[in-house]
């Protein structure tokens, strides 16, 4: 797991590459990275904790891949440059504020149907303060 151990001022990371080790990214991993461009999550993840990438400003794009079941609370939230996010259909949870104040983002992507999405436990807050108004499902669009 990767975790607190990292050192919590990480501001200057751009790229990371997350080794096959680990199975799950965990509380405030890349929290405050503010440089961070550049992540690609890998399909052995299988879960992304609270406040993971919380405040990761300058990450443009994340694709959650189909080994991810649960988003924690915060995870993405003031990722202000997200303008790309790709949800796998293998997500079942989504915690309060995960996706909120991603002030770039206008949609969401999920790999799954309207009926899977809807189907997915969300928390009210999941993404306040984001201008999202839909998700593109691979059937059609739910609105937000």
């Amino acid at each position: 797991s990767l975790h607190d151990a990292l050192p919590i001022c990480c501001s200057s990371l751009r790229s990371i590459i997350i080794p096959n080790s680990v199975i799950r990214i965990g509380h405030t991993a890349f929290m405050g990275c503010k440089a961070l461009t550049s992540l690609i999550i890998p399909d052995y993840i299988n879960e992304i904790a609270d406040l993971t990438f919380c405040g990761c400003e300058s990450l443009k794009s994340i694709t959650i891949p189909n080994t991810v079941s649960s988003i924690g609370g915060m995870a993405f939230k003031c990722c202000e440059s997200l303008d790309n996010v790709y949800i796998s259909a293998s997500v079942v949870e989504i915690d309060e504020q995960a996706f909120c104040v991603c002030s770039s983002l206008s949609m969401f992507v999920f790999g799954g149907t309207r009926k899977q999405w809807k189907a997915i436990k969300k928390q009210r807050s999941w993404h306040d303060f984001t201008p999202a108004k839909m998700v593109q499902c691979s059937d059609g669009i739910v609105r937000l």
